[in-house]
């Protein structure tokens, strides 16, 4: 969001609410999709944990992401908290907005996500 606010998530995230220092580690992120031949694979979690170092090492703090309400434990099970109420999105339906607090390896490690394999580098970390 250092860039700028992008619309519809602007609104739907309520990230207006937020300071200029805020907006410049939040990030928001679209569809995450996997092919029907590599689900129940590691691929999955391989793809997001590439996807979530990169967000660290471009010093993003939160993350946003809308999902179907169905595919939100998913999610949760990733490290994601709620952020919200179902919404209306205008092209997508009913979805779950939430939030990951990419440094926040406390929660991550109380919820065995796959990320906590990030912070492995990390001196003092374990």
């Amino acid at each position: 969001m250092r860039d700028g606010l992008v619309e519809p998530h602007a609104t739907l995230f309520q990230l207006s609410r937020l300071s200029r220092s805020e907006l410049n580690v939040t990030s928001v992120s679209g569809r995450f999709l996997i092919a029907k031949d590599f689900r129940g694979t590691s691929a999955k979690n391989d793809i997001l944990k590439v996807w979530f170092q990169c967000c660290r090492d471009a010093g993003v703090e939160n993350d946003y992401i809308l999902v179907m309400p169905k595919l939100s434990g998913l999610y949760i099970r990733l490290g994601f908290v709620h952020a919200g109420d179902v919404l209306d999105h205008p092209e997508i339906g009913e979805v779950l907005p939430l939030k990951l607090r990419i440094n926040d390896l406390e929660h991550l490690r109380s919820v065995d996500s796959p990320f906590v394999e990030c912070f492995a580098n990390l001196k003092g970390a374990f």
